[in-house]
């Protein structure tokens, strides 16, 4: 998928769950934003090399970031940092934005790997020793229809949230 449906989708996701845990729409939505940006720009930017191929350049995804495992790691980075600027900017307490929002970040990495598991190109798991991809659906990664539905479902996701 599009690291801009990625962004938005998982935004989304976040945006809801936190919602309907904290009661804070603003708050959330800033927070699964920030951590939906940051996550997923480091998932796509430290897990894909570009390989070339006459006069082609391909960008292949590897096992340093799309595996479900480190995905959550990754996605997950960013949340303590932003937690700290939205104690400090909002009047959310150290310890409800701990319980809260830091269990929403755990959800990004496995977001992501969701959407990239309905490629045709998968994520990888390890077996037997040696990383496998594996693929739900096949679909191609830059499909305008996928693409735009995802994206709209997080718009809708997002929205949802505000009336939480």
């Amino acid at each position: 998928m599009l690291l801009r449906t990625h962004i938005i989708f998982n935004a989304g996701l976040m945006s809801i769950i936190a919602t309907a845990l904290t009661h804070r729409p603003l708050t959330s939505i800033a927070f699964s934003l920030l951590t939906s940006v940051l996550g997923n720009i480091l998932i796509d930017g430290l897990g894909h090399e570009e390989v070339i191929l006459g006069n082609r350049v391909l960008i292949r995804r590897t096992p340093r970031t799309h595996t479900l495992p480190k995905s959550i790691a990754w996605g997950f980075l960013p949340a303590p940092l932003l937690i700290a600027l939205l104690n400090l900017t909002h009047s959310l307490t150290l310890l409800h934005a701990l319980t809260t929002l830091l269990p929403i970040a755990l959800i990004n990495g496995p977001a992501h790997m969701l959407l990239d598991s309905l490629t045709e190109h998968g994520i990888y798991r390890r077996v037997g020793g040696k990383w496998v991809r594996y693929s739900i659906a096949h679909l191609r990664s830059n499909n305008p229809l996928i693409n735009t539905g995802l994206t709209m479902l997080g718009i809708l996701m997002l929205t949802a949230s505000l009336s939480l």
